[in-house]
């Protein structure tokens, strides 16, 4: 049985796909698969691997196993060795998002609003995905010849980040480096007095359901294969060892998952303003779509043709939203007992609620409880 060590800084959600792409490989090939996330410099690691002598290595690129990041080859020297997310020594293999494919998906999706100018903001300016991602932004704006603008929110005051989204042509395409930083400038959109769907389109990338699905509106994001980037990494390690060919690949990313932030905004009909203010009103008390048509005066049919149409989104959709949006708000408070909330919110049962809350956020309600106690205010 051949053991393959994997090193992995992180045990967040897109090093857990990658893990569990590994995995698949080494249960097909009959490997003894190690991790280790805690090892803090390169005498550490060469340390670890003499102790253990692996077949194969496998290292997540981004932490300081080295001065200023570089791959230290000497850890492992003679054993088969495949990088994560940044190329690796010689002799070794390499495997990553291909970042700017990642940002033509998203820089596509923002074309679709007619942009009269682009932002890019980002926090991490000095990775090399980063600037991947706003070079393939910047190239975007030259090429449609619209004002760019990029944002390291690393280096600015909220208020500077508002002032530059307030001066921009409208309507203004932002495109987010990750999730996270969407979530950040959200509140600078909103200072800055622009309007989603009229003023403002965003899309990031990660497809974090805790980020995504709790924004207002609902964020559209970019999904990584982060599985296939796990997966290839094993696979390339698994022909290093058998025949000692590596190289260099990179993985495309899985889908653009649209939601509310770049869907541009349809003028109301009185349809779907009555049906968004029943929907307002009654959403916890358990209606369902034939409820709405009913209090419109209209049918299923037609009020389904003409709510998307203005909205972009489904009436069921739009109802799950506003429930969801009452559950996070009982969520919020620690006082609030768990099991009560179902009723409260318009579900049969609080299996019902359970099943439909891991399906949207990827977590159980008390996770994402602890996870929001856990988020800087």
């Amino acid at each position: 049985m051949k053991t393959v060590l994997a090193f992995i800084d992180s045990i967040g959600s897109s090093h857990q796909g990658k893990f569990d792409g590994m995995r698949s490989v080494a249960r097909e090939r009959g490997w003894r698969l190690l991790v280790v996330s805690s090892v803090r410099d390169a005498e550490s690691a060469r340390r670890l691997v003499r102790g253990i002598s692996p077949d194969g290595v496998i290292v997540q690129g981004y932490w300081p196993l080295a001065k200023d990041g570089r791959p230290p080859a000497a850890a492992w020297r003679g054993i088969p060795c495949v990088y994560l997310d940044k190329a690796g020594a010689a002799g070794a293999g390499s495997v990553a998002t291909d970042s700017a494919a990642v940002a033509r998906m998203a820089l596509r999706e923002l074309s679709k609003t007619g942009p009269a100018s682009l932002v890019f903001a980002t926090g991490h300016a000095g990775a090399a995905w980063s600037h991947l991602r706003g070079r393939e932004a910047r190239a975007f704006a030259a090429r449609a010849e619209i004002p760019f603008a990029e944002l390291d929110l690393g280096n600015l005051r909220a208020h500077d980040v508002a002032a530059v989204l307030r001066r921009a042509p409208r309507p203004v395409a932002l495109f987010a480096a990750n999730d996270e930083v969407a979530a950040e400038i959200y509140p600078q959109i909103a200072e800055a007095g622009l309007a989603f769907g009229r003023d403002v389109a965003v899309v990031a990338v990660d497809d974090n359901a805790m980020i995504c699905e709790t924004l207002s509106p609902r964020l559209s994001s970019v999904a990584l294969d982060h599985h296939g980037v796990g997966r290839s990494a094993a696979l390339m390690l698994a022909r290093l060892m058998d025949s000692g060919e590596g190289g260099r690949l990179l993985v495309a990313p899985s889908e653009l998952v649209r939601r509310g932030s770049s869907i541009p905004a349809q003028p109301s009909s009185a349809i779907t303003r009555k049906a968004r203010a029943f929907i307002e009103e009654h959403a916890a008390d358990g209606i369902a779509v034939a409820d709405v048509a009913q209090a419109c005066g209209v049918s299923r049919r037609s009020l389904e043709i003409d709510f998307h149409a203005k909205t972009g989104a489904t009436v069921h959709q739009a109802i799950l939203d506003k429930r969801f949006e009452r559950v996070e708000a009982l969520l919020s408070n620690r006082h609030q007992l768990l099991q009560p909330i179902a009723r409260l919110c318009g579900w049969e049962s609080p299996a019902h609620l359970k099943r439909a809350f891991k399906a949207r956020y990827g977590m159980t309600m008390r996770a994402f409880r602890a996870a929001r106690a856990r988020r800087p205010s």
